[in-house]
C-alpha cells in the first residue's frame, strides 16, 4: 500500500491515506491518575493518542514520530514517501564542513547525525560534557543564531563558559523576562525562553529533555516549527512508551548517543507447525497450555534446536525453515548458542526430557561461595539451556545466538538483556495454527516483532 507524509511548516505532518488502526500501537499510550470520591482515592488509567484525525481520508502525527511510523510502515511491506514542506537551504541552516571534520574528531558520527536530521534527542551524559558538544554544534553552525534551554541560572553559567571555548565571547548567559544580547549563542533560562522572539533564532537547544517536558517548554515548543530543535537527554535513562512519544514531539527521536554501541541485528523466523484440531477453553492459561503439550509443536522445537545445536541442516529442512533462512549458519563460526525460552516450568520440563543434555533453568541461579560479591543476573545463560521467562526476565546480558520462543501466546516473551547485545541474534517463533485464536496471536507476534525493530523473514 502506498502512503505519504507531508511534513507542514506547523510542527505536524500529514499522512495520507489514513491509517490509525495500523499506527495507534505506535502512538498510544496509558496514563495513570487519581481521583477521590467520597473519601476514597481511585486510580484511573487513561488511554492518550499522539494522532488526530482529519478530514478526506487524512491524520495528523507529530514531526518528531515521522522517521518511526515510516520505518513500522516499511517493514510491513508498504511504500512510503515523505515530503517536507519546510525550508532549510537558507546559508544560516548550512553546517561548517571543516568544522565538522573537527567535531568528528572528538563525537564520532556527530556532524553525519546533524547534516541529516534537522530535529532529535542527542544522547549525551550530564554535566560540562553537553557543554562541550553545544560548542562544537555552534561551531559548526557559524552562521546560525542558536537559542539555548536551561533549567536553572547556574546552568547557563555553565553552558556559556563551554560554549565559549568554541565561539570565543559570541556567547552571553541571560536571565529572566528582559533581556537582550547581540551574541549570537545565547543560554537563557524558560523564563527567558518565554519572552524570546522566534524569529531572532535558527537554532533551539533544550539542555535537558526531561526538563524540558514541562508546561513551559511544550507550550512554546510549537513557536518554533521552523527551527532546527535538538535536546539533550541522558543515555542512562529508561524510556517508556509515553516519554518516548512526548520527547518526539518536543523534538525528534533519537539521532546521535555519545555513549551508543551498535545494535545487533536482530532477525525473527516462523517455523511451520502442522495445524490439529484444538480444543478450545474459556480460561486463557488453558488455551495456552493446549500449545504446550501439542506433540506436533514440540517435535519442531526439538528439530529446531537439535539443528542448530548440532549444526545439522538436516533438521532444519525437517522443521521446513530452510526455504526462508537459506543459510542458517552464516556469522557463526562456532556453535552457534542456542537457548529456548518457554512461558512455564512444565513446558520446560517436558522439552527437557525430549533434548537429553540439556541444561533446565527453570528457578533464580544460586551463586558459588567465591562469587558471592557479584549479583547472579550479571551472569551469562549458558549455551543449550531451557530457560523460563521469569528466569530469562534476570539476566542483564542475554548472551545467546539463537533464542528459540516456544512460549506462544500474543505477545513474545522477549530476555530483556537481549538489549543489550551487539551481535547478531536469531529469534525462531511458530506460526501456530488450528484455529482462529492461534492465527491471531501468531499475527500479532509478527506485529510486535515489527514494532521493536526486528527484521521479520517471512515463512
Amino acid at each position: 500500500m502506498q502512503f505519504d507524509i507531508t511534513i507542514t511548516p506547523h510542527s505536524l505532518a500529514v499522512v495520507e491515506p489514513r491509517c490509525e488502526q495500523v499506527i495507534s500501537q505506535l502512538l498510544r499510550y496509558d496514563e495513570i491518575g487519581f481521583s477521590t470520591s467520597s473519601g476514597k482515592v481511585r486510580g484511573q488509567t487513561t488511554t492518550k493518542r499522539a494522532y488526530a484525525t482529519l478530514y478526506r481520508n487524512r491524520m495528523s502525527i507529530a514531526i518528531g514520530s515521522v522517521p518511526r511510523v515510516a520505518d513500522y510502515l516499511r517493514r510491513r511491506g508498504d511504500q512510503v514517501t515523505i515530503n517536507d514542506l519546510r525550508c532549510f537551504n537558507t546559508p544560516c541552516f548550512a553546517l561548517a564542513t571543516d568544522n565538522g571534520v573537527l567535531a568528528d574528531l572528538r563525537f564520532p558520527n556527530l556532524y553525519q547525525a546533524m547534516s541529516q536530521d534537522n530535529e532529535g534527542i542527542l544522547e549525551v551524559p550530564r554535566g560540562r560534557q553537553r557543554a562541550v558538544v553545544a560548542g562544537v554544534i555552534s561551531a559548526f553552525l557559524e552562521k546560525s543564531r542558536i537559542l539555548i534551554v536551561c533549567t536553572t541560572v547556574k546552568e547557563t553559567r555553565m553552558m556559556a563558559a563551554g560554549i565559549s571555548n568554541y565561539v570565543g565571547t559570541d556567547v552571553a548567559a541571560v536571565n529572566g523576562g528582559t533581556w537582550c544580547s547581540p551574541c549570537r549563542v545565547v543560554c537563557g533560562t524558560y523564563r527567558s525562553y518565554a519572552r524570546a522572539e522566534p524569529n531572532d533564532w535558527n537554532v533551539l537547544i533544550y539542555a535537558d529533555a526531561r526538563h524540558a517536558l514541562c508546561e513551559e517548554g511544550v507550550g512554546w515548543r510549537r513557536f518554533f516549527s521552523r527551527h532546527r530543535v535538538y535536546a539533550f537527554l541522558d543515555p542512562r535513562c529508561e524510556l517508556s512508551q509515553k516519554d518516548q512519544i512526548q520527547l518526539e514531539i518536543l523534538a525528534g527521536p533519537i539521532i546521535y548517543s555519545s555513549q551508543r554501541r551498535e545494535r545487533g541485528e536482530v532477525e525473527v523466523v516462523f517455523a511451520p507447525v502442522k495445524e490439529e484440531h484444538l480444543p478450545v477453553f474459556a480460561d486463557p492459561r488453558r488455551q495456552r497450555e493446549r500449545l504446550w503439550f501439542q506433540a506436533a509443536r514440540n517435535k519442531v522445537i526439538v528439530q529446531v534446536a537439535e539443528g542448530f545445536a548440532q549444526r545439522d541442516p538436516g533438521k532444519l529442512w525437517e522443521a521446513d525453515i530452510l526455504t526462508s533462512l537459506p543459510d542458517p549458519f552464516t556469522g557463526w563460526h562456532f556453535g552457534p548458542h542456542v537457548v529456548i525460552v518457554t512461558q512455564s516450568v512444565e513446558h520446560a520440563r517436558l522439552l527437557s526430557k525430549k533434548l537429553p543434555g540439556w541444561q533446565l533453568l527453570d528457578s533464580l541461579p544460586q551463586p558459588p561461595k567465591q562469587t558471592q560479591n557479584l549479583e547472579w543476573s550479571q551472569w551469562l545463560v549458558p549455551n543449550r539451556s531451557i530457560v523460563t521467562a521469569v528466569r530469562a526476565a534476570q539476566y542483564k546480558s542475554f548472551n545467546a545466538d539463537v533464542v528459540i520462543m516456544a512460549a506462544g501466546g500474543p505477545y513474545p516473551q522477549l530476555p530483556r538483556g537481549l538489549a543489550r547485545s551487539n551481535g547478531k541474534i536469531l529469534l525462531v517463533d511458530f506460526a501456530d495454527g488450528g484455529d482462529r485464536s492461534c492465527d491471531e496471536d501468531t499475527n500479532r507476534r509478527r506485529e510486535v516483532y515489527r514494532t521493536l525493530g526486528c527484521s521479520v523473514r517471512e515463512t
